[in-house]
């Protein structure tokens, strides 16, 4: 069964919308997201401001009980969840809304989340540059997994440098890289974008799933959710990358940016059809 809520403001309409992520914040289930408002023409010719917000959504683990929070700034500069970090420090809950930088110059605060309230602490510090998946090093043990170049990934003995196996992916690399019991599993996003599981020690493809473009995935005792070509959530074997089931979601759709938390038998998640939803399923529910 699917639980889902617009993530809307009543009397406040957006005019675009972004998602930060989705955390657990004592035993409570957060969705961070941004988004800025309308403003009449001739206001913005008059002085250039856009509403901007800063949003917060909390449910119950059981999505029953939900709050509500938002900071509200009228800027030359608007939010960029692409710029924002979330993180704990001295178990408090921050975000960083320019933590990197960016494609625009988006608003720069260190906020303090809490289970029913945002509170600005202070300007953010200059940002940093962002260092994308595809230009990341990834060390497992001995190996060191990285892009070579656009589409080809190569893996290094960490003491030797010397190359193990090359592999000429499909698109570009686009989310983080993980290993598990000797396999790598990556997804690739673009023409052509798939999912892959590869074998760490010699590069052998074991499967690429056709997704038509991955970002995010989620794991589900000990397999991987994610999102279908058709914008519907599955759960694949990741032993093979089998198709186990489809995750009902009704009518809605997992956007671009899949964002995804699994915390026990449950999915929480960001889906979309002409707006934005927080998302719950119960995944025991979903097995045939």
């Amino acid at each position: 069964m699917i639980k889902s809520y617009p993530l809307t403001r009543e009397g406040m309409p957006f005019r675009s919308h972004s998602i930060v992520g989705i955390y657990e914040i004592q035993d409570k289930i957060a969705f961070i997201h941004f988004a800025f408002g309308f403003v009449s023409a001739e206001q913005y010719a008059k002085d250039k401001l856009t509403p901007s917000y800063a949003l917060l959504d909390v449910f119950s683990a059981d999505f029953i009980e939900r709050s509500q929070a938002y900071l509200e700034y009228n800027d030359k500069k608007i939010f960029s969840a692409y710029d924002a970090v979330c993180y704990w420090e001295d178990d408090r809950f921050f975000m960083n809304t320019k933590r990197y930088n960016g494609f625009s110059a988006s608003i720069a605060k260190i906020i303090e989340i809490r289970d029913t309230e945002l509170i600005e602490v202070d300007d953010a510090p200059a940002p940093i540059q962002q260092i994308y998946n595809d230009s990341k090093s990834y060390i497992f043990g001995d190996y060191v997994v990285r892009m070579a170049s656009q589409f080809m990934m190569e893996c290094r003995h960490k003491l030797s440098g010397e190359t193990v196996w090359k592999l000429k992916l499909t698109a570009y690399l686009y989310s983080e890289v993980e290993e598990r019991n000797g396999i790598l599993y990556f997804g690739t996003a673009g023409k052509g974008g798939r999912f892959y599981g590869v074998s760490l020690v010699n590069g052998d493809v074991i499967f690429n799933y056709n997704t038509g473009g991955t970002e995010r995935f989620a794991w589900y005792k000990d397999n991987v959710l994610l999102s279908n070509r058709k914008g519907k959530p599955v759960l694949l074997d990741s032993k093979d990358g089998s198709e186990i089931r489809q995750i009902d979601f009704g009518k809605l759709q997992f956007p671009a940016y899949q964002h995804m938390l699994v915390k026990g038998d449950r999915l929480y998640a960001v889906a979309s059809d002409d707006a934005m939803y927080a998302v719950c399923v119960n995944l025991c529910e979903n097995q045939e």
